[in-house]
């Protein structure tokens, strides 16, 4: 029998998997391009969060929070999309994956660092980061290449470790409520589907890199899964609304954070 995977609310995972037999899953840019844009889905429906990637020719790597505690269900909705998008692309039938995918639980304190680190390596097999490989996203954070609007950029750098001048979640708090005219309410007292509060946890979590519990702390929720699942909508409802997502990105440029791509 199979042990359970480990995972809960706020975990952090490398993910992995490669394709059956060691079949290439991509063969070429066009695919990479369709997995990033199954992955950008699974960002949004699911509850997670990508930090790091790196795609080779029969295999991926992933380094992943679990906002909701659902890991499986969004690994599974990225398999079955990029699978389904592939076999029809390529007029054939079957599974593309080896199984089930590879996850380790990152749970050490700095771990997310070195796995990052073996993620961007990957490309090159001695252990080493060079910037020029388009399929992983060392670049991205490196600030040389433009940033996925699904990478989640304000926790692991290119140098895995925090911005130094990353924004602090008092500087967006003090910024949204600014820019709302809600100075007088305290954030606690905001409905959870205000588009302050909204705005407050996705900037929160993605450019202050604000762990679930500072943001429960913030919007004054009761534990940390609902934490999870007000960030989850709120990023839900950001993504679905044209002009909450321009108010968005035009909050992270005035913050000095790196903007996503549209």
């Amino acid at each position: 029998m199979r042990p359970p995977r480990v995972d809960h609310p706020d975990a952090w995972h490398h993910v992995f998997n490669r394709g059956v037999n060691r079949q290439s899953i991509f063969v070429d840019d066009h695919d990479r391009r369709t997995f990033l844009d199954d992955l950008d889905c699974a960002v949004v429906q699911t509850g997670i969060e990508v930090h790091a990637y790196c795609l080779m020719a029969n295999h991926y790597h992933l380094l992943v929070r679990s906002l909701i505690g659902d890991l499986s269900t969004a690994m599974k909705t990225l398999s079955e999309r990029y699978t389904l998008h592939y076999n029809r692309r390529h007029d054939r039938d079957g599974p593309l994956f080896r199984g089930r995918f590879g996850s380790v639980h990152v749970n050490e304190p700095g771990h997310s660092d070195i796995v990052a680190h073996y993620i961007h390596a990957n490309p090159f097999g001695d252990g080493r980061i060079r910037s020029g490989y388009e399929w992983s996203s060392f670049d991205a954070l490196a600030g040389t290449a433009r940033v996925p609007r699904w990478l989640s950029t304000g926790y692991i750098t290119s140098d895995h470790r925090r911005p130094v001048h990353a924004p602090s979640l008092e500087d967006i708090v003090r910024l949204v409520v600014d820019e709302f005219g809600e100075a007088h309410s305290p954030v606690s007292a905001m409905p959870r589907s205000s588009i302050a509060v909204r705005l407050i946890l996705t900037l929160g979590r993605d450019q202050a890199g604000a762990s679930i519990d500072d943001l429960r702390d913030v919007v004054g929720l009761p534990s940390k899964q609902s934490t999870s699942v007000a960030l989850h909508r709120a990023r839900q409802a950001i993504e679905s609304d044209p002009e909450l997502l321009e108010t968005a990105e035009r909050l992270a440029h005035r913050l000095g954070a790196p903007q996503s791509m549209q």
